[in-house]
């Protein structure tokens, strides 16, 4: 029984119509995709043993198209694929989201650490890589092809970190007043040391926090693009594999 209403009344009462056609088990299958076993179920049941269906609903049935009832099966079949894709597609949007915004303050800090036509130079080459790994994660018809560039932005990653370091230690800097920790220029040993007027043995306290706090967070930019990129890959991995069974 569980079986009859998983697929449905008018695919049942279509296969049954077939049979009083002429139509034998296989062919009936192939045309309604249904198991051969369900198939011979239905007949004994309703045509051999004579449990006919309702005259009025029997009737109204064998007067559909063949057209009509398979594009009935067709189309439920494709709203129960339709959601689960949908969903992969908002959490594939976040996914590449992240991934450019990590890519966009990467070249803004290959830019800012290296003006003039090296660090846009260095930017543009960047950028173009990443876009074109995203791109080839999200094709499963290149599984090799996309596997290498993901690979790639592992290598792309290690330089940027560089550029995010920079980024971010900079601003750190640019906003001691803002901290929640106290960092100012003080004399190692507690006096200072002049040579023509000039501190020779000053250090900033609190400078060791900035560093540490600008490594962490460039390397968190930096393992969020790999993650982004990583998980858009297996997703599209994972799209390609459930995608036939829907179609």
């Amino acid at each position: 029984m569980g079986a009859t209403m998983k697929h449905g009344e008018g695919t049942r009462l279509f296969a049954l119509s077939l049979y009083r056609q002429g139509l034998d088990t296989p062919a009936i299958s192939k045309k309604l995709k249904v198991n051969q076993n369900l198939l011979r179920t239905w007949k004994r049941r309703y045509l051999e043993n004579g449990e006919e269906e309702k005259t009025a609903v029997a009737e109204s049935v064998a007067t559909l198209q063949n057209e009509e009832v398979l594009q009935e099966v067709v189309s439920s079949e494709a709203k129960e694929a339709v959601a689960p894709v949908a969903k992969r597609s908002y959490k594939a949007f976040e996914l590449e989201a992240i991934f450019y915004a990590t890519s966009l303050t990467a070249c803004y800090g290959f830019v800012t650490a290296l003006p003039g036509v090296v660090g846009y130079s260095i930017a543009i080459v960047y950028a173009l890589f990443c876009v074109n790994s995203l791109q080839m994660a999200k094709n499963a018809d290149i599984p090799q092809t996309a596997e290498r560039g993901k690979n790639r932005v592992w290598a792309l990653e290690f330089v940027a970190g560089f550029a995010h370091y920079f980024t971010v230690n900079r601003a750190l800097w640019s906003n001691l007043d803002a901290l929640p920790f106290e960092v100012k220029y003080v004399p190692k040993g507690g006096m200072w040391v002049l040579n023509n007027g000039v501190a020779e043995n000053g250090i900033w306290q609190g400078g060791e926090i900035i560093f540490a706090l600008a490594v962490i967070m460039a390397g968190l930019l930096s393992f969020a693009a790999i993650e982004a990129i990583s998980t858009r890959l297996q997703l599209t991995k994972e799209t390609s594999f459930t995608a036939p069974q829907g179609a």
